[in-house]
């Protein structure tokens, strides 16, 4: 929060209604692939206006095509809505899927 790049959230987070915090989330591949990290649901009541006692999830993927190399990110995301609560609140959900290229040097 003390980071100033982070303007959307610092303006956005007062009406989000969870966060979902992963400090570190790994991703490697070589024509297999896959991604995994273990983070942190926070829910705020919509009540009291208090945030919740965490719920850890765990964070897996695979892959499968062209692909060599590795990533580790930092993922924080606000959830807006007490529907998308409640879809984390499920014993499975999917963030969504696509296709990507991405080159570097």
């Amino acid at each position: 929060m003390r980071d100033k790049d982070y303007e959307w959230l610092h303006k956005n987070i007062k009406n989000a209604k969870g966060v979902v915090i992963y400090p570190q989330v790994l991703k490697a591949g070589f024509i297999l692939g896959g991604s995994g990290g273990t983070g942190v649901l926070l829910a705020r009541d919509s009540k009291t206006g208090e945030w919740s006692n965490p719920a850890f999830y765990t964070l897996g993927s695979v892959s499968f095509g062209l692909q060599i190399g590795g990533e580790a990110a930092e993922v924080v995301l606000l959830v807006m809505s007490q529907k998308g609560v409640d879809s984390l609140l499920t014993s499975k959900f999917k963030l969504g899927g696509d296709t990507s290229i991405a080159l570097g040097r």
